[in-house]
């Protein structure tokens, strides 16, 4: 007789091994794998349905949010697109609400980022363990009007998950003067909501108007709060403080503040950001550099991050607060969007201040000098996470390499140039996760070597360039072609002159033969910029490159070209023609390609080669 079947169960049917297998696979696998059996379908649906985004599509940071899923009304029910503006009264948006709803215990991250339909609305009403919620704002517009239902259906999400609620993302939340409410309509803003959601941590605000009988409200989330993100943000300060009023004083009790900060004199003793860690403050509406100095950055005393955009000029009050170590955790700092920049010296004496090994330190400055390396140097380079010296004048190739084998936890890369010859001379790379690099990198091959065709020992020099990029497994942004006008810049030398730097340099080739195909493994490529110099473009690389670099969204490059002849050749390039068109299919942009046109009775116009072979005869094909 046969044994009994075992009632043991398969290892893959144990929840507890089907969720570390998730752990290796992103969502759309996860999405197939729950269909596969009961099991997996058990132990997979907390992480389908974790994290739901409705409304207009957006892209993901996976690594962020692994589990970040798009729900699309219109492709789910597509028999009548007024279904979607009529409370969704259809057998299709039933049966998808109730659906929704049994999901929804398992659901932490909601976003609505658009309001056609109240079905996302009514779905986050059922949603009572929400950490995350992401909401776009409600329209007074007369064309656009949202029912008082959407209203209320937001109020409820809202104070229905306040109490386990840990990040908050409002979009548009603005009260435009030209609709006014009429008597009995709602007016409401979530910041009202939030006051009591004691365990809040996270606040982004994009394009929102705060007005000044919500401050208080306001005020009182900011003390809870360790990461702020306001963007086109306009606070309210035109309501005049009244002392005399005792209700009004305390309804708004910040505006007495504010003034006081505005002047530069508020007691220290009070602190309007005491868990603070990470602020991020772009283009404040109405609101001075000074001004957003005093009222929001002085008050973050355990701030580590600061990312500031859109001031007219940099203030002489943060250099001020900052050299007297006002944060004390301060380790990234990145200033941008200035007309006016810092000194080497100030950039210097900044540096020097920091209490701690730095992360980020960047700032418009007028290009940072020796003397200011030797500072990062020595001080910040076990921690340093991104470095810039696409201003400086001095020659940063050697600092270029001595970030890449000096610095473990390098990001992000920008400088003018780099050289060839110090690449292939240089020590391991030790930034493995290095994730964008801006440089041109000059091959210096002599005699001409723009005009004619490489050798075989500089072809084994160009790959094993190629060789040394495809080290960095994690890097989406490879940009060759930003910093080449800079970096081809000889003010005093006709441009016709084969002494001009632009006639010297030589671009590193996006060529198979030069060893393009060493980056096979760098997938995750998302941007990539080169300088073509005159050589024309190949269908068997951009075939290569469809074929292996998968998460590719753009593709930017730029050509000599003689003056005239742009148009009788733009289908060997991508800037117009066939091959534009055919990259646009496959779901790359091309946008921001161009052409530096020259003479052909110039110097640099004549005993031109291509730098491999010549071109191919199948180039246009199949396009």
């Amino acid at each position: 007789m046969y044994p009994p079947p075992t009632t043991r169960p398969h290892a893959v049917d144990l929840p507890e091994i089907a969720f570390n297998i998730a752990k290796y696979m992103d969502t759309a696998d996860i999405l197939s794998c729950s269909a596969v059996c009961k099991s997996f379908y058990i132990a997979f649906s907390p992480m389908v349905w974790e994290d739901l985004h409705f409304g207009h599509p957006c892209k993901h940071n996976y690594d962020q949010t692994p589990f970040a899923r798009d729900i699309s009304l219109k492709r789910l029910i597509p028999t009548n697109p007024d279904i979607l503006t009529q409370d969704d009264d259809g057998a299709l948006a039933h049966q998808l609400l109730e659906t929704l709803k049994s999901k929804a215990q398992w659901t932490r991250s909601l976003s609505i980022h658009s309001h056609d339909s109240v079905l996302p609305l009514k779905f986050g009403n059922e949603c009572t363990r929400l950490s995350s919620i992401t909401m776009e704002g409600l329209s007074l517009d007369e064309n656009k009007k949202h029912p008082r239902e959407y209203w209320a259906h937001c109020r409820n999400i809202i104070k229905r998950n306040r109490s386990q609620l840990l990040s908050l993302t409002l979009n548009n939340w603005t009260n435009d003067h030209r609709w006014k409410p009429s008597r009995g309509e709602p007016l409401w803003n979530p910041i009202l909501n939030c006051s009591q959601a004691l365990n809040l941590r996270s606040l982004t605000l994009n394009k929102c108007h705060i007005r000044g009988r919500h401050l208080k409200d306001f005020w009182e989330i900011c003390t809870r709060l360790e990461a702020l993100d306001m963007r086109d943000v306009e606070l309210d300060l035109s309501l005049p403080p009244e002392p005399s009023n005792k209700k009004r004083k305390d309804k708004y009790g910040t505006l007495t503040l504010l003034n006081s900060d505005m002047q530069g004199d508020h007691p220290k003793s009070i602190v309007r950001f005491p868990r603070l860690k990470e602020l991020n403050l772009v283009r404040m509406v109405r609101c001075s550099s000074k001004d957003q100095v005093y009222l929001l950055i002085r008050h973050c005393p355990q701030l580590q991050t600061l990312k500031w955009q859109g001031m007219i000029d940099p203030t002489s009050d943060f250099k001020e607060l900052f050299l007297a170590s006002t944060w004390q955790d301060l380790n990234s700092v990145t200033i941008t969007g200035q007309l006016g920049t810092y000194t080497d010296e100030s950039y210097r004496q900044m540096l020097q201040a920091f209490r701690k090994p730095i992360r980020r330190f960047e700032v418009n400055n007028s290009g940072i000098q020796q003397e200011t390396f030797n500072v990062l140097r020595t001080q910040h380079f076990i921690t340093l996470e991104s470095f810039d010296c696409i201003n400086s004048l001095a020659n940063t190739s050697p600092w270029v390499i001595e970030v890449l084998t000096s610095c473990p936890g390098l990001q992000r890369l920008r400088a003018k140039i780099v050289n060839a010859r110090d690449i292939t001379a240089s020590k391991t790379w030790i930034c493995r996760g290095l994730e964008e690099i801006t440089v041109f990198i000059d091959m210096g091959f002599p005699n001409n070597g723009s005009f004619r065709r490489f050798t075989e020992e500089e072809f084994e020099t160009c790959r094993s360039i190629f060789r040394r990029l495809a080290d960095f497994k994690r890097l989406k942004v490879l940009d060759m072609l930003s910093s080449h006008h800079w970096a081809s810049l000889s003010p005093t030398t006709p441009l016709d002159s084969a002494d001009h730097l632009r006639n010297i340099i030589v671009p590193l080739p996006l060529r198979l033969k030069a060893g393009l195909d060493h980056l096979a493994n760098s997938t995750n490529l998302e941007k990539v910029c080169f300088f073509g110099g005159r050589n024309t473009v190949r269908m068997k690389e951009l075939t290569w490159i469809v074929d292996h670099w998968k998460n590719l969204e753009s593709l930017k490059g730029r050509w000599q070209v003689v003056r005239g002849t742009a148009d009788s050749i733009q289908d060997k390039y991508f800037w117009t023609g066939k091959l534009r068109a055919w990259l646009k299919d496959h779901g790359i942009d091309a946008t921001g390609s161009w052409y530096e046109l020259y003479n052909l009775n110039t110097w640099v116009g004549t005993n031109y080669e291509d730098c491999c072979d010549s071109e191919d005869e199948d180039a246009n094909k199949g396009q």
